[in-house]
């Protein structure tokens, strides 16, 4: 499991001038040789013509080593610090277009209902200015068709009711006044949102464009590039050739004397520096085969004073003795707003136990943050204390919080309100905390699957049943889809993979899948058959024959169909 920290030595103050002088050349030549390895990559990557021009068939390693003359370990930490940083703006900028893309999707579609809303709105007037005129020609009228749900006409009164803090509230209007209190406002606000919404679009539309060009980093030594980081080797005794941290414990702390190399020549050890966060885990990680960045950081404090500091850069979760075993089980978890869906289960894929744990969201995020990680630590006693490895799902928001911008106002808020990369990232690190695996699982169907397959048959809502899904993906089992909805999976799809399935089901409506159930039970031709077989606490998985089925059971070849169809 993938867990990178970054811990801070103590401040280093008042340090000989050679030093600092030593220091801060190598500061200056390293980012220059940065950003120059950037700009190159930039170039080679948008116009290989002119890179080939200017440099040839040089790689642009060879190119900085040449030009800035530094050793081979800060020549490839340089270059890759210049091409990661531009294959990283490059990734971003994907990012940010496919987002702009679905936003520009989500104000088009609400542009949509929002100009169908007005046409009829406007419709409605101009029906009830005819029906005013023949109810004064003629004293009657036909009945006047709003072409709203909510809207209906008794007469001389016009009613409207409305949905207000989950109470339905009626008013009514007369002719005239439903005119000019609810139509006439009605149509001035829609009106108002549709220009709104087109500039929305144009604005989005614009900053697409613009997202096209990738703009050059420009070098300034005095605001930026204050540090530099050298990348580690798993094969170095110290895990980096550069700098050579030896740790010794000293008053309950980890202490470590660490010798610089610097591209002059120069060397030197500084001793006694202290990293009072993790100082534990980094003599530990010295232990095993993975690398570990260091670097130096210069900086300025409240009053003006210049400092210096270490940054370490490496990987607790691998460095960390954690529980990978399976073999007692696994614990799933469902994400929720307000609350953690817990469902535990054994190496088969039988539910063991299953539980909520609520936290509470406020407006602070910090906050927020707090109350999940305690959440967070509850989840983690209980798995520590069972032996057992944890599975989340791997979510990524980016593309639903656009998509969901004007539709569900409940999923739009569950969605902003809590970054759930955020989340992933507390429960690795709770992992760590109480040394246990946390696996990433796809997030593909686990509600409808849980919904569709368990939720009916093991009495279970819907959070728990998608935690009791997530879990059994976590021990690698698939789930195949019930043999009482094979009938509404078309022909197409039949041997294709179970996710294709499950596609059509999740696209099919839920309340119109439970009608279907109820039509089949009541067909003659599907007749209820309860098999033997005890699944899970006692709970008996039921499904229906076809005219097929029958003929098949009376050839006595029904069994061995009745046997591959309750393997999952």
């Amino acid at each position: 499991m993938d867990y990178i920290v970054t811990i801070y030595s103590d401040r280093m103050y008042n340090l000989e001038p050679d030093i600092c002088d030593t220091i801060d050349k190598t500061l200056y030549i390293f980012n220059r040789a940065k950003l120059s390895s950037y700009n190159m990559a930039f170039l080679k990557e948008i116009d290989p013509l002119t890179y080939a021009l200017k440099y040839g068939n040089k790689s642009i390693y060879n190119i900085i080593k040449e030009k800035y003359k530094m050793d081979t370990y800060y020549t490839n930490s340089a270059v890759n610090e210049g091409v990661g940083s531009f294959k990283s703006q490059v990734e971003l900028n994907k990012l940010y277009k496919t987002q702009k893309e679905e936003a520009i999707k989500a104000i088009e579609t609400k542009l949509k209902e929002e100009t169908k809303k007005l046409e009829k709105y406007i419709i409605l007037r101009d029906k009830l200015n005819i029906y005013r005129q023949e109810l004064k020609k003629k004293g009657k009228s036909k009945k006047l068709k709003t072409g709203f749900s909510n809207i209906s006409c008794n007469g001389y009164n016009i009613i409207v009711r409305s949905l207000k803090n989950k109470k339905i509230k009626t008013y009514e209007y007369g002719l005239y006044s439903f005119e000019y209190d609810y139509l006439n406002p009605k149509i001035k606000y829609l009106k108002s949102k549709i220009s709104k919404l087109k500039y929305r679009l144009n604005n989005t539309k614009t900053k697409l464009k613009n997202l096209d060009k990738i703009k050059h980093i420009r070098f300034n030594k005095n605001t930026k590039y204050n540090s530099y980081l050298i990348s580690g080797r798993s094969d170095g005794a110290y895990k980096n050739f550069v700098f050579k941290a030896m740790p010794h414990e000293k008053d309950n702390y980890f202490y470590f004397d660490i010798n610089a190399s610097f591209p002059s020549g120069f060397n030197h050890t500084f001793k006694d520096i202290l990293f009072k966060y993790r100082g534990k885990e980094l003599a530990n990680a010295l232990k095993f085969n993975n690398p570990i960045a260091i670097g130096l950081i210069k900086k300025t404090d409240g009053e003006g004073k210049i400092y210096y500091q270490f940054k370490v850069t490496f990987n607790l979760g691998e460095t960390s003795n954690l529980n990978t075993n399976k073999s007692n089980g696994i614990v799933g978890i469902d994400f929720n707003y307000g609350f953690l869906a817990i469902s535990d289960i054994d190496s088969k894929g039988n539910m063991v136990n299953s539980f909520t744990i609520p936290y509470e969201i406020t407006d602070n995020s910090k906050q927020n943050e707090l109350n999940l990680r305690y959440a967070l630590n509850k989840i983690g006693e209980y798995v520590k204390r069972k032996g057992k490895t944890l599975v989340i799902e791997d979510l990524d928001t980016s593309k639903s919080k656009m998509k969901n911008t004007y539709k569900n106002p409940v999923l739009n808020k569950v969605l902003h309100s809590f970054p759930y990369e955020k989340y992933i990232q507390i429960t690795k690190y709770t992992g760590v905390k109480y040394g246990f695996l946390v696996k990433l699982v796809s997030p593909k169907y686990t509600s409808i699957i849980g919904l569709l397959k368990y939720s009916y048959k093991m009495k279970l809502n819907s959070h728990i049943a998608a935690s009791f899904v997530i879990a059994r993906r976590g021990l690698g089992i698939q789930e195949k889809v019930p043999f009482c909805y094979k009938h509404l999976i078309p022909k197409e799809i039949k041997y294709k993979h179970n996710w294709s399935k499950w596609n059509k089901l999740n696209s099919i409506n839920k309340s119109n899948i439970k009608e279907l159930k109820k039509k089949d039970k009541k067909n003659k031709e599907y007749k209820n058959y309860k098999n033997t077989v005890t699944l899970y606490n006692g709970s008996e998985k039921v499904h229906y024959l076809t005219k097929e089925d029958i003929k098949l059971k009376k050839e006595k070849k029904y069994n061995q169909k009745l046997n591959k169809i309750l393997l999952f």
